[in-house]
């Protein structure tokens, strides 16, 4: 199967919700950079200490990626915890 050639391109600081473990949590793109050839999005979980910020490439964007509408938040609200790290 070939690569998607309209995957949806995402922007510095666009608020997505993003897969970690089972869940969807809020998560906002931090920084877009190339490696190999790659769009890689820098994501940091809103609530979250830096350390668990991750690198998602474009590739991995339609699996881990869901456009942060109230509709999807509703639908994935379970998995929309806040931690407060001290």
């Amino acid at each position: 199967m070939g690569a998607k050639k309209d995957m949806k391109k995402y922007e510095v600081n666009e608020k997505v919700l993003c897969k970690h473990g089972q869940y969807y949590y809020e998560a906002k793109i931090i920084e877009i950079a190339e490696e190999d050839g790659e769009t890689v999005y820098i994501v940091h979980y809103q609530g979250w200490h830096k350390r668990y910020d991750e690198r998602i490439t474009a590739s991995e964007t339609a699996e881990m990626f869901l456009p942060f509408t109230e509709e999807n938040v509703a639908r994935c609200k379970v998995g929309l915890v806040t931690f407060v790290i001290m």
